[in-house]
């Protein structure tokens, strides 16, 4: 849902109004709904016993909080008639990156993946009947072992208040006739994203770095035992873990000058110069 337009408050003032609210669905839940039927259903990849937390994606709730004003202004002095004060601000969504679903596709609880070691003789990898993707999965599926626990294979999920990342933009500037055919701008315009999507190593394996860098991660609680997927991580129940969150930021702060000349003896042209700052 979109507003925007343009009040002429005075001869001078024009102000520049708008509302934006735009809502995305989490397209993280395909893969939920997907992993839940299939873990319920008559050929379950992983040990039934399990909870479903740990054999299933995550189910995300909607974010319902992107709403994006837009507030811009000029003024022209009467006193200044050559001249023109802009600016304007404005908060705008983006959308999650669908290669975040498309990692979490590709890797545990939503895979079940192994390796098969083919002979040709009692384990025959390549079907008879031709190479497509439906034969061999026919063929290869009943080597890779189910009833196991995903949570000893890499896994990537999502928390719970995954969202889209939003971004502020806002300018400021002055704009000033030096010529019948040549306008001076120099304006300031920034951006501030936030919420930007990350790839975090949540479960990391602290103990065996310790042995070339023995200060990294002290005071952190690692598990010792052995027969555990975290052996060595902070978690004992999971091995690798990779979460995406929403714990990345961008700053851009610029100072802009240029010099627009129309037509002046047949030439047209701008020359500008920028100074900036950016961090990530």
């Amino acid at each position: 849902m979109y507003f925007q337009d343009n009040f002429k408050v005075t001869n001078e003032l024009t102000l520049n109004l708008g509302l934006r609210y735009e809502f995305f669905g989490q397209a993280i839940n395909f893969l939920h709904n997907e992993t839940v039927a299939r873990q319920t259903g008559s050929n379950p990849f992983w040990n039934t016993s399990l909870p479903l937390s740990a054999t299933t994606i995550p189910s995300i709730p909607s974010f319902y909080r992107n709403i994006e004003p837009r507030i811009g202004f000029s003024y022209s002095p009467s006193a200044l008639p050559k001249m023109v004060v802009h600016g304007g601000y404005s908060i705008n969504a983006d959308p999650e990156f669908y290669v975040i679903f498309v990692d979490m596709a590709t890797a545990a609880p939503t895979v079940n993946a192994g390796t098969v070691n083919c002979d040709g003789v009692t384990v025959t990898c390549i079907p008879g009947g031709g190479l497509t993707y439906a034969t061999v999965q026919a063929a290869d599926d009943k080597y890779i072992p189910t009833g196991t626990d995903p949570r000893g294979l890499p896994t990537r999920t999502v928390p719970s208040n995954f969202h889209n990342p939003q971004g502020e933009t806002y300018s400021l500037g002055v704009q000033y006739q030096v010529a019948p055919s040549a306008v001076a701008d120099v304006r300031y315009v920034g951006n501030h994203t936030y919420g930007q999507f990350q790839a975090l190593n949540t479960n990391p394996d602290i103990l065996d770095v310790q042995s070339a860098f023995p200060s990294y991660g002290s005071g952190t609680t690692l598990c010792t035992d052995s027969s555990q997927p975290g052996y060595t991580r902070p978690n004992c129940s999971y091995a690798e873990v990779e979460t995406y969150a929403n714990t990345a930021f961008s700053i851009y702060n610029a100072l802009q000058a240029s010099l627009t000349v129309r037509n002046l003896h047949g030439f047209t042209g701008t020359a500008s110069y920028t100074w900036s700052r950016a961090i990530t």
